[in-house]
């Protein structure tokens, strides 16, 4: 075991020319599932280097440097992406069903649960905490998920917070990330062309989220997977509503 810090990619997402590339005592480490060669996504990772991530159609976690264990997808569901994972090894994500309904779900020990947002019809959560609660985000009137996004989070025992209720008027908000303070980062769209980072404390009574952050075109774009497009069901979003070719 060295000193170094070692960056873990799937090799397809990896734009650099050669291999055994460092920077600033980093290591890469490519990292292939062998179940879709061309596609392999690292989407998350905990303190115990368990990775969560995703092929074309099915979501997987990693301990390196290559045991995969598929995660296993609803009956008829024709996607499934691992995005978030904590430290005992839990998951969350999204998978689309038979009907073309993205939902979010929870992977927690052995019990798989499909959580949607009550009175949506698009869902997709983002990270998990190690007291399983969830962030994400849902759409009440978009079923592609692209327009209507609102940021919320999820405790253990079910309750939703409406995070994008705390956040100044606009068009698209996205919770993607939560430490196990409950602090949570994401962004939002105050108009069609840009997106600001925030970052919140855990929510209490009159307190709001604090939105100041910085402005630029996409504070966490990510691919769910290769062949996605347009506004497809399915795909993870960037803060305009698009989803990454």
């Amino acid at each position: 075991m060295t000193s170094g810090k070692t960056l873990a990619f799937g090799a397809a997402a990896l734009l650099l020319a050669g291999t055994g590339v460092a920077r600033a005592g980093y290591t890469i480490q490519l990292v292939t599932n062998p179940l879709d060669t061309a596609n392999t996504m690292l989407l998350g990772i905990n303190n115990s280097e368990q990775i969560s991530g995703s092929t074309t159609s099915t979501g997987f976690t990693l301990t390196l440097p290559s045991s995969f264990a598929a995660q296993i997808a609803p009956a008829g569901s024709t996607s499934l992406t691992t995005v978030g994972i904590n430290s005992a090894g839990s998951t969350d994500g999204f998978y689309v069903d038979a009907s073309g309904t993205t939902n979010g779900y929870t992977a927690i020990g052995p019990v798989f649960s499909t959580v949607n947002r009550p009175g949506t019809v698009f869902n997709q959560l983002l990270a998990i905490n190690d007291s399983n609660t969830l962030v994400g985000y849902s759409s009440a009137t978009d079923a592609t998920g692209a327009t209507g996004q609102d940021a919320y989070s999820r405790s253990a025992g079910g309750t939703y917070t409406d995070i994008n209720g705390l956040l100044p008027s606009n068009a698209n908000s996205q919770a993607t990330g939560i430490n196990n303070a409950g602090k949570v980062v994401g962004f939002y769209m105050p108009d069609s062309a840009t997106s600001v980072g925030g970052r919140g404390p855990r929510r209490s009574a009159n307190r709001r989220i604090q939105n100041d952050i910085r402005q630029d075109t996409c504070l966490r774009c990510r691919r769910a997977s290769a062949g996605r497009h347009g506004g497809s069901p399915g795909g993870l979003h960037d803060p305009t509503g698009h989803q990454s070719a």
